[in-house]
């Protein structure tokens, strides 16, 4: 049985997914890393939300917690040019359609990342 009142997101491309889903012991939902969209994770911590609901009843008032498990950027865009390795800048992909470049882009409201971690913000307990 999952620890209900805490939730981990992971994305389909984590290397060795079965063993990392085993090891999971809360609640647990996997994401396409491929197609997911700001409204698919949304959807996403509402379904987990409310499976919480279903089974802790008035007691749930938010998550303890929220893990987003994805891989952050690739060793070439991690901002660091390392020896013999061209420089191509940030990228932290939460999914094909969630990219952030630059920590600034987290300022703008309109930003998909921004809108993201407040959602998850706002899931978890005050």
């Amino acid at each position: 049985t999952p620890i209900w009142d805490r939730l981990v997101l992971y994305s389909s491309n984590t290397p060795d997914k079965a063993d990392f889903a085993e090891m999971i012991k809360t609640q647990r939902v996997e994401y396409d890393f491929q197609s997911a969209t700001l409204s698919d994770l949304q959807q996403l911590i509402a379904d987990a939300e409310s499976a919480a609901i279903e089974q802790l009843g008035d007691s749930f008032i938010g998550f303890e917690c929220i893990a987003l498990a994805c891989h952050g950027p690739p060793k070439e865009a991690d901002g660091d040019a390392d020896e013999g390795e061209a420089d191509v800048g940030f990228e932290w992909k939460i999914s094909e359609n969630i990219v952030i470049h630059d920590d600034k882009e987290l300022l703008d409201e309109r930003n998909l990342v921004r809108k993201l971690m407040m959602s998850l913000g706002y899931a978890v307990l005050p």
